[in-house]
């Protein structure tokens, strides 16, 4: 069944390492793709990430900021590919076989294929962080932050990996860390290991967490417990793992008719809609899983299409598969 003609066959919408990822494969298979994000460049969220890493394979001692200028080199001068930067989506359509993307003040993108690559944002407890701005960090302002503060006393809530790892890093940078857990602890075993071994750090494990965190005078932060009593610490970090960033959700719900979502559904690439990376919540949030995330996503997209159509010089649109989409 021949399809109208679309402005792009595919929209992704997030250009983080797994929205990259998914609009390279998919260009790179035919599709013609239109990519749109919030910020100026791609991988804006690994910008600020200066610090040197092993996470990486076959990369070691890059930072992610470093990373993130190489993805960006490479995928913008990819054929195929039309990018909308610093345009902020707010709305999205569904008409029969085709999406509709509102993003800032131009006109809406159409296709009938839309991968969601939003990624996560880190989970910010209301009773630590309020409703406005905070002194109190979470796992990405601390990550950002965390080579630029003065040795100190810093608080660490949470007992994961990403506890685990800061709690080691600033550590060995003269802070006095104490890891605060109410669960035991959830770290690799050879991160756990460094950080139990480690005199410098106090660890509270399964330990009733603090009741409120408030803000002194003197930007140090008082928490407040029923197993400690008042203390007070130069800097804390709550570092609670990561949620889908909602508002796509809602929007692809909304769109469809549904009930407001916080997740994907599993009935969604029937509509033509699929999620890519760290919002799928498949993986671990992890550059390399997202990556690998955008190409599964792109492959599912290209499965929507008749096979072995590619994008044609004259502009005409690949055939749908009849029945894939409704």
């Amino acid at each position: 069944m021949a399809s109208a003609p679309f402005n792009h066959d595919v929209i992704v919408i997030g250009a983080g390492p797994a929205g990259c990822s998914a609009a390279s494969w998919a260009a790179q298979s035919g599709l013609r793709v239109a990519v749109v994000d919030r910020a100026a460049g791609a991988c804006a969220t690994l910008r600020p990430l200066t610090f040197e890493t092993d996470s990486v394979l076959g990369m070691p001692g890059l930072s992610l900021s470093s990373l993130a200028q190489r993805i960006e080199g490479h995928v913008v001068c990819l054929a195929g590919i039309d990018w909308f930067w610093q345009h902020d989506v707010n709305r999205l359509e569904r008409t029969p076989g085709r999406w509709h993307v509102h993003a800032g003040q131009r006109e809406p993108l159409h296709a009938p294929v839309l991968i969601v690559a939003t990624g996560v944002r880190p989970r910010r407890p209301q009773r630590y962080f309020g409703d406005g701005p905070s002194p109190v960090m979470d796992a990405i302002g601390l990550t950002s932050r965390r080579e630029g503060l003065a040795p100190g006393k810093v608080l660490l809530l949470g007992g994961g990996d990403n506890a685990v790892e800061n709690a080691l890093y600033l550590a060995k940078r003269q802070h006095a860390v104490t890891v605060w857990s109410r669960s035991p602890w959830n770290a690799q075993p050879g991160l756990l290991g460094a950080m139990l071994a480690h005199p410098g750090i106090e660890r509270r494990v399964a330990v009733q967490l603090p009741a409120s965190l408030q803000p002194l005078p003197d930007s140090r932060i008082e928490a407040v417990s029923s197993s400690h009593g008042r203390e007070v610490f130069d800097a804390v970090a709550v570092l609670f793992g990561y949620e889908p960033t909602p508002e796509p959700w809602h929007w692809v719900a909304a769109a469809l008719g549904l009930n407001r979502s916080r997740v994907p559904s599993l009935d969604w690439p029937q509509h033509g809609v699929l999620v890519a990376g760290d919002a799928s919540g498949r993986w671990p949030p992890c550059v390399q899983t997202a990556m690998a995330d955008g190409v599964l996503a792109a492959r599912q997209a290209l499965a929507l299409f008749e096979p072995g159509v590619v994008r044609s010089t004259a502009g005409e649109s690949p055939q749908l598969i009849e029945g894939n989409l409704t």
